[in-house]
């Protein structure tokens, strides 16, 4: 990747927050930091507007939020895992973190979306805010209702080899990631 990225790994990723994401431009891969919750390009108003951090996958090249980003704009979301919340009661629920089991980096899919304030000039680089959502899936087994949709090894994610924990562990450098995986 020409951009050398230099993003300090987190233990816990929050919507709004910058989070790595590797897409095509111009054929060639690239690293870019985008804002998770998507904000599709005809919302007027952000702050009226519910972010979309999950996408479903059986239904995002349904929704209107989803349709343009689907049919041009994929991208893989690097990570070591994943937090799924199980429990019965509502306030009792209890993270659980998802990884697959070797500790390698899993790539999750997702889609990227350009939005622009019209109050800012169009050549103006603040005037442009580029964000993203994870596609999730159903969860094949017992673990969780929204397993992230995997971009390689679905299977491998989504069997009863998957470690879960209480700990999280940190997210690993971008270059970690393979170079033939996007």
């Amino acid at each position: 990747y020409p951009e050398q990225p230099n993003f300090p790994p987190r233990y816990n990723v929050a919507p709004t927050q910058p989070i790595p994401v590797v897409r095509m431009v111009e054929g060639k891969r690239q690293f870019a930091l985008v804002r998770w919750g998507l904000l599709p390009s005809w919302v007027k108003d952000p702050n009226t507007f519910t972010l979309l951090i999950n996408a479903r996958g059986e239904t995002v090249n349904d929704k209107p939020a989803f349709r343009k980003a689907f049919a041009k704009r994929r991208c893989l979301l690097p990570a070591d895992g994943y937090f799924e919340w199980y429990g019965e009661q509502r306030g009792k629920k209890q993270p659980f973190f998802i990884r697959p089991p070797d500790g390698g980096v899993l790539a999750m899919a997702g889609l990227y979306e350009f939005w622009r304030d019209a109050t800012k000039d169009e050549d103006d680089p603040e005037a442009w805010l580029t964000t993203c959502t994870v596609i999730t899936t159903s969860a094949a087994d017992m673990r969780g209702s929204n397993a992230a949709a995997s971009a390689g090894d679905e299977n491998a994610i989504r069997s009863r080899n998957v470690r879960t924990s209480h700990r999280p562990s940190r997210l690993p450098s971008m270059s970690t990631v393979p170079r033939d995986g996007c």
